[in-house]
């Protein structure tokens, strides 16, 4: 796996070492690391595989940097669906119930779990990266045209506060 696959352009744009071709790139250009901000120079050699690597050697957290991979993606992502109209699709654990017969026998069957299909977009028609909403600032916030709010949380190493998730978003 490589390290460094992604940086900043100089327009902050995220790109793409695979994509870059030696030929093709500015002696000008400057990419920057996602993680520290330093400059990264893209390595596009033959025998290696294509990666971008520290000017100057540094510590820089490879959480740090996955961490503001993933926002910026997801943010890039889910912000081209809502302009193009596409769905964004997430994957939930649904439980089903049953509830046809509940006035007449007083109670509703249990029938499992199921995963089904959920559109974001459809719903939440509005996201905020890093925004404070009460005493948190959530990764990604999305809110729906009634006002409902849903955090995202990114986690590489370690997951959110206990009360960030018992907040209710």
């Amino acid at each position: 796996m490589l390290k460094y696959r992604y940086a900043y352009n100089l327009t902050n744009k995220i790109v793409d070492v695979i994509g870059l071709q030696k030929q093709n790139i500015d002696k000008n250009e400057v990419f920057k690391c996602i993680g520290c901000s330093n400059i990264l120079i893209p390595v596009l050699g033959q025998k290696r595989q294509k990666h971008f690597r520290h000017k100057i050697s540094i510590n820089c957290s490879p959480e740090t940097y996955l961490h503001k991979l993933a926002k910026t993606r997801f943010y890039e992502i889910y912000t081209n669906c809502l302009q193009q109209n596409e769905p964004f699709l997430i994957t939930i654990n649904q439980k089903k119930i049953c509830n046809y017969y509940e006035s007449g026998f007083l109670f509703s069957c249990d029938l499992g779990k199921s995963l089904e299909d959920f559109d974001l977009t459809k719903y939440f028609r509005e996201i905020r990266l890093e925004e404070k909403e009460d005493s948190f600032i959530p990764d990604l916030l999305l809110i729906s045209n009634k006002g409902d709010k849903l955090f995202i949380e990114i986690a590489v190493t370690h997951r959110s506060s206990q009360e960030k998730i018992d907040s209710g978003y």
